[in-house]
């Protein structure tokens, strides 16, 4: 697997419980989206997508990213990563 994927895949797995806190502090549309985003990104370890799809998500992973920093969220999971603690995403 490509090592992009990789690492949104990682940065989908450090989103996981961000949506449901979106949610619970009213911002339902913004919940939705990321919960909707995570599910494109982790779409890529299993589909086959051409690469202009591929493209866009990886772009979108990248948002998500911007996200979590802002909010200084992370779950702390990783799927990729050795160490979450170490790696920077």
């Amino acid at each position: 697997m490509r090592e992009e994927i990789k690492r949104a895949v990682d940065i989908a797995y450090r989103a996981e419980g961000f949506a449901e806190k979106l949610h619970e502090q009213g911002f339902i549309r913004r919940g939705d989206i990321v919960r909707d985003t995570r599910e494109r990104i982790l779409s890529l370890e299993t589909e086959n997508s051409p690469e202009s799809v591929i493209a866009a998500i990886l772009e979108t992973a990248e948002a998500l990213k911007r996200m979590l920093d802002k909010a200084n969220f992370d779950s702390g999971k990783r799927k990729y990563a050795r160490d979450a603690s170490v790696e920077q995403l």
